[in-house]
C-alpha cells in the first residue's frame, strides 16, 4: 500500500485524534531508519493540503469545508486579499493575519465571517 494512503487511511478513522508525528509512527510501526522519509511524507500532505499541523505540532486531516486556497495578493500597509478560483470577489485578509504571506502565494484560509465593506468615498456621500 501506498505510504501516502495509509496515513491518510489511518487518519480518516472516526477513533483518530491529533497526534505529533513521533506518536503516530509508533502506532504505524514505522522504523527508526524510515521515520526522516515518514516526516517528509507529513510534510508533503500538508503542502497538499490534505493535512494539517497545529500549535501544539499535532496532525489532522484538513476539513473540505474549513478552508479554502486562493493567491495572496498583499498591501504595502500590511493587509491583503485572497482570490479564490471560480469566485469574482476576493476575501479580505487583515495585516495580523497575514502570516507573513507574499504577493503570489497560494495560501489556505479559513473564512470566519462575512463582512460587508464600503469603500471611503460611499462615506462621505
Amino acid at each position: 500500500m501506498d505510504k501516502e494512503k495509509k496515513i491518510l487511511e489511518f487518519m480518516s478513522d472516526k477513533e483518530y485524534v491529533p497526534m505529533k508525528a513521533k506518536e503516530m509512527a509508533t502506532v504505524l510501526d514505522v522504523p527508526k531508519n524510515e521515520y526522516e522519509e515518514f516526516k517528509r511524507i507529513l510534510d508533503k500532505l500538508e503542502k497538499d493540503y490534505q493535512i494539517q499541523v497545529n500549535r501544539k505540532s499535532k496532525y489532522s486531516l484538513l476539513g473540505e469545508d474549513e478552508y479554502v486556497s486562493g493567491i495572496f495578493r498583499g498591501h504595502e500597509k500590511g493587509f491583503g486579499f485572497v482570490k479564490i478560483e471560480g469566485q469574482e470577489e476576493e476575501i479580505y485578509i487583515s495585516a495580523n493575519q497575514t502570516k507573513n504571506a507574499l504577493n503570489g502565494d497560494k495560501v489556505l484560509i479559513e473564512i470566519l465571517g462575512e463582512h460587508t465593506w464600503r469603500s471611503k468615498r460611499d462615506r462621505y456621500i
